[in-house]
């Protein structure tokens, strides 16, 4: 891949620093707010390889806040992944792989092990924990980032070098504890502010600039028009980056439910199971209205959706008890 004349006059790339992307790949977990900006951004630069990660679909009420998608796309009920490649492909200078997938331990030891860096642009705190032991694991760094309403923050994080995520937030925060987007909303701009800067700190890492990579928190604040910075430490006992050895968490077996924040929403993770579209289909059409498409099948049934994809990953909408959920999936799947 032919490196660009543009890129390499920015005094921060140079030529050399240009022609080292050319051998690093990129990943980015999440592509609502955050992941459509940067995938973009992260998109027009000649990496080896940029890779996609969400397990969720397009949907219309995001779209204000979402750059990469159509009422189109949300009206096929494309999975993000899907969506965001057909966009980037057309004018991408790095091959793009998508990954349509719920990122566990497993998943992010995979991601891990072939990036170079990874951007995270999730909206939860359990999986940007996975995302933090798998980079000390590894000694791969990753770019934390969060929006909600007319805040956001990005951190830079480093194990071997610097305070882990886990050194800042000592606790994974419970679900429904504090506002979500859903709930609190996300004013229009900023997810391009910050997602630019965690693209802008990436760029650093793959040029080899690293004296000039960013170590502090940054904090946004659209409302005051400020924007602070925050020196994090090293925790000495942390238990993730402390010295004391690393390890990825363990690779749940069974069944998995979780309850998502932000509204009636329930992820089920039947492992181990795969679905034939088709035949989930037709079984499902005497309980309500259908829709089937190449990547999954969804079901709306008295106020209740439950959206179902070919490796076992169930999403129901309407039912906030993982319980009353998985009840649910049980009865209409007939497990």
């Amino acid at each position: 891949m032919t490196v660009s004349r543009e890129i390499e006059k920015l005094p921060i790339f140079g030529p050399e620093g240009a022609a080292a992307m050319t051998g690093r790949t990129a990943g980015v977990v999440g592509l609502g707010a955050l992941g459509s900006v940067s995938s973009l951004l992260l998109s027009r630069f000649p990496l080896k390889k940029l890779v996609l990660v969400d397990r969720d679909v397009v949907e219309k009420k995001n779209l204000y806040r979402q750059y990469l998608y159509t009422e189109d796309d949300a009206e096929k009920v494309l999975p993000k992944t899907e969506a965001a490649k057909r966009k980037l492909e057309a004018s991408s200078r790095a091959p793009i792989e998508a990954r349509d997938v719920h990122l566990d331990a497993e998943r992010a030891k995979e991601l891990f092990d072939e990036c170079d860096i990874v951007i995270d642009a999730t909206d939860n705190f359990e999986t940007r924990f996975i995302l933090n032991d798998a980079s000390a694991f590894y000694g791969k760094p990753w770019i934390y980032g969060g929006v909600l309403g007319s805040r956001g923050a990005a951190l830079f994080v480093d194990p071997k070098s610097g305070p882990c995520l886990r050194c800042v937030f000592d606790e994974i925060p419970s679900v429904g504890a504090e506002e979500s987007c859903d709930t609190a909303g996300i004013h229009p701009s900023l997810p391009m502010i910050v997602a630019s800067v965690q693209v802008a700190e990436a760029a650093k890492f793959l040029t080899g600039r690293l004296s000039a990579v960013e170590r502090s928190l940054l904090h946004v604040d659209l409302d005051e028009t400020r924007f602070v910075k925050i020196k994090p430490s090293k925790q000495p006992g942390c238990p993730v980056c402390s010295g004391s050895g690393s390890s990825l968490p363990d690779i749940p077996e069974g069944d998995e439910v979780r309850e998502l924040c932000g509204g009636e929403s329930v992820l089920v993770i039947l492992r181990g199971r795969k679905f034939d579209l088709g035949e989930i289909a037709t079984r499902l059409e005497k309980e309500g209205e259908v829709l089937r498409t190449s990547f999954l099948v969804r079901l709306r049934k008295e106020g209740t959706g439950m959206t179902i994809h070919s490796d076992g990953r169930v999403l129901v909408n309407g039912i906030g008890d993982g319980r009353k959920a998985m009840s649910f999936v049980s009865r209409m799947l007939g497990l």
